[in-house]
Parts: C-alpha cells; sequence; structure tokens
C-alpha cells in the first residue's frame, strides 16, 4: 500500500482476507496508485481476484506431490531417473545402498555410460530409448555395477515420464535387486545339471515314464544293457513296446501304482 501511494503500483501480490465468519479467503491482488487530476496520488486502487480454491488445489498438489517424493525416496525397492539425454535425475536411497554410489555422485551423470558394463549396453539403450519414444518395458533383466565392482542383477520396469502436457521428458526405472535369486537359480541349475549327469552316467539302469506311460528318461547304461538308444526309446510306450507280453500286464499294474517302475533288462525284447 506504502509502494502504491508512493506512485508505484503492485502487480499479483498474493494476502488473505478474513471472512465476517472467520474464514480464510485467498485474494491475488494488482495494486495501483489512484490520482486526481493534478496527478497527485491521493490513494490505492486494489484490483483482485478469489484465488482461495486454486490455492487449496496447489497445496493438495504440493502434497501429493511431496507424499509421492517421500515414496519414491524410501521405497525398498531401487529407483532411477534419466532424462531425454540420458542424464541421471532420480537415484533414491534403495539405489544408494545397493550399489554404494551415494546420489550427489551420480546426479546429472549418464546412466549407460557411466554404470553400464560395454557387453550390456546396448540391451540398456534399447529398452531406454522405448521408453523414451512412449513405449514401457517390463521385467528386463540387466546388471549395475557397484562401486567395488560387485555385479548386482536388476529386474526393472522402465516407463516414460512425461510432463503436464504429456510430453515424454525421461524415463523413470523401478527395479528390483534381484541378485540373490539369481544366484539361487544358478544353483539350482548346477544342481540340476550335476543330478541329470549323475542319472545318465550312473552304473545303473534308469529310465523314466511320464503319466501316460511313455519314456521320457534313458541313461547309458539302459541303452548299453538294453541296445536301444535313447534317440529310439524316448517317447515311446515302455510297456507296449519294450516289455514281452508275459509280463505287459504286470508291469501296467506297477506302472499304474507308481509312476517309475524298475525293469530288468531281461525283459527287453531280443
Amino acid at each position: 500500500m506504502n509502494k502504491a501511494l508512493s506512485g508505484e503500483g503492485t502487480d499479483d501480490f498474493i494476502f488473505p482476507l478474513f471472512t465476517k465468519q472467520g474464514e480464510r479467503v485467498e485474494v491475488l491482488l494488482n495494486a495501483t496508485p489512484r490520482r486526481n487530476e493534478a496527478d497527485n496520488v491521493v490513494g490505492v486502487l486494489g484490483v483482485g481476484q478469489d484465488i482461495t480454491r486454486i490455492t487449496k488445489a496447489q497445496k493438495e498438489l504440493r502434497q501429493v506431490a511431496n507424499d509421492l517424493r517421500l515414496l519414491i525416496e524410501t521405497a525398498n525397492a531401487p529407483i532411477f531417473g534419466i532424462d531425454t539425454h540420458g542424464r541421471i535425475n532420480e537415484w533414491n536411497r534403495k539405489s544408494v545402498e545397493i550399489t554404494g554410489f551415494a546420489k550427489g555422485e551420480v546426479m546429472g551423470q549418464r546412466l549407460v555410460e557411466q554404470y553400464i558394463r560395454e557387453e550390456y549396453r546396448t540391451s540398456v539403450i534399447a529398452v531406454l530409448d522405448n521408453a523414451l519414444r512412449g513405449q514401457s518395458t517390463d521385467n528386463f533383466t540387466f546388471p549395475l555395477f557397484k562401486k567395488d565392482g560387485e555385479r548386482v542383477e536388476v529386474l526393472l520396469n522402465a516407463t516414460p515420464r512425461v510432463d503436464a502436457s504429456g510430453a515424454v521428458v525421461g524415463v523413470v526405472g523401478v527395479g528390483q535387486d534381484i541378485t540373490e535369486i539369481t544366484k539361487s537359480q544358478m544353483e539350482l541349475s548346477r544342481v540340476a545339471n550335476d543330478f541329470r549327469m549323475l542319472i545318465d552316467t550312473a552304473n545303473a539302469p534308469i529310465f523314466g515314464i511320464d503319466a501316460e506311460g511313455f519314456v521320457n528318461e534313458w541313461n547309458r547304461k539302459a541303452a548299453e544293457i538294453t541296445g536301444f538308444s535313447k534317440e529310439e526309446v524316448m517317447g515311446q510306450n515302455l510297456v507296449h513296446k519294450f516289455i514281452t507280453a508275459e509280463f505287459q500286464d504286470s508291469v501296467q499294474e506297477g506302472q499304474a501304482k507308481q509312476p517309475i517302475a524298475p525293469v530288468s533288462a531281461a525283459h527287453a525284447p531280443g
């Protein structure tokens, strides 16, 4: 008001008015000097706009934004973001935890060139480029490497990040650290391979059938003592093709009780 009385107007000044009932009304004000015929300032003219609802909506949006920011920052999953140039602009606590790189170290750095090994860059770039074109990618597995060089397996969902007008301005990646799961799967695969090798090289005939009685396992020893190679018997009906007629009923009965029934090599034809 004093500035207006001194001849200097003020645009877009926000201040509260209070109603007779004590409720607060937000007003956006333009304060203009009021002059007489001699061009002397004799008062102030205020032209306002009630922006109470707009202000309330903005506060609610800020609250939602703060909640989302807190959710991203404290999520128990690595979340990162890049801009359209591939520079990191989001890096939450979990990302810091699993990689060892602090937020201050990575912000503004190029994600692919700095933190993805060369042999994986092409596939990661393809996923990020798709997201920048508006196409999300779910459950993409790729490695991040920690500050100490240790590899971390990440299962990633890459989503386009858009501005208020709907234009894509970057990518948000929400991941899951599956390093231990991957290690467990590799160990299970190793055990399965060892078991497979044990079956195939065992010094005893080992075979298997499915629920329909068709051969689905036939190791080297079974091939050796019967003369039938694995390729010849796989998918064949065990009882009908490889058991002599006088034993078929009894073997069939045992097969019905147990999915895998041992058979003497002497029962095989020839």
